[in-house]
C-alpha cells in the first residue's frame, strides 16, 4: 500500500471504497485476502474497513458517502453537526 493511499484511508476514518483501492492497483482477490486475515472488513459490498470492531460515529458517516458513490456528501443536519452545530 503506498503513501498516497494511507493518507486516504487516514483521512476516511479506517474506510475504503473498492474503486478506490482499485485505483490504487488493489484487487478483489487481494481485499479478499486482508479480510481472510483479518486485518480488514467488508462493511458493505462497496466499502471495506481497515480496522476491526464497531464503527464510531465519523466511520458511520464516512461508510454512507463511500457506499452511495463518489458524488455524494452528508446533508442537513448531520453535515452542519459536523461543520461544529449543535444545540
Amino acid at each position: 500500500m503506498n503513501e498516497e493511499l494511507r493518507d486516504l484511508i487516514a483521512q476516511q476514518a479506517g474506510l475504503v471504497a473498492r474503486r478506490q483501492l482499485r485505483a490504487h492497483g488493489i484487487d478483489w482477490d487481494a481485499v479478499d485476502h486482508h479480510v481472510l486475515a483479518r486485518r480488514w472488513t467488508v462493511r458493505t459490498p462497496r466499502v471495506v474497513g481497515t480496522t476491526t470492531g464497531p464503527l464510531n460515529r465519523e466511520q458511520r458517516e464516512w461508510l454512507a458517502v463511500l457506499h452511495a458513490g463518489p458524488r455524494s456528501t452528508l446533508g442537513s443536519l448531520t453535515a452542519a453537526g459536523r461543520h461544529g452545530l449543535t444545540g
